[in-house]
């Protein structure tokens, strides 16, 4: 709900919407890969004995680079059914460098919600920048 009103409500200081000449950009390169086993549903009747869950599992792929970003999402059901603090710059010096946590929010134009939020906190998650 923060990061929905920062984006409809964007701080009065930043005006310029681009990224332009001059300015620095520097894309962190990040690799996720997780893989989710839902256990909570597994060995267990959903829906009375109509179907028996025997695996549940979902694995997210996440990619960015300076050529873009990669989200991949597969998931696997097995069931039994019975029947088997902000710093403004001016724009023209602004720097956009990844040295600090930050959001990565995707969201598709007009939607309510996005489709993948990760908060990045720690490097563990990101891949090092070739000198």
């Amino acid at each position: 709900a923060a990061v929905s009103l920062r984006i409809s409500q964007p701080d009065p200081l930043h005006t310029e919407l681009r990224i332009v000449n001059g300015e620095s950009l520097g894309v962190p390169r990040i690799v996720i890969s997780v893989e989710r086993r839902f256990s909570e549903i597994i060995d267990r009747d959903i829906g009375g004995t109509i179907m028996h869950v025997g695996e549940a599992l979902q694995t997210v792929k996440f990619g960015l680079d300076e050529t873009g970003a990669l989200l991949e999402s597969e998931a696997v059901l097995i069931a039994d059914n019975g029947g088997g603090g902000a710093h403004h710059s001016p724009v023209g010096h602004r720097k956009f460098i990844f040295d600090r946590p930050f959001l990565i929010y995707l969201i598709e134009r007009d939607a309510d919600q996005p489709y993948f939020a990760a908060w990045i906190e720690t490097a563990e998650l990101l891949v090092p920048m070739a000198r």
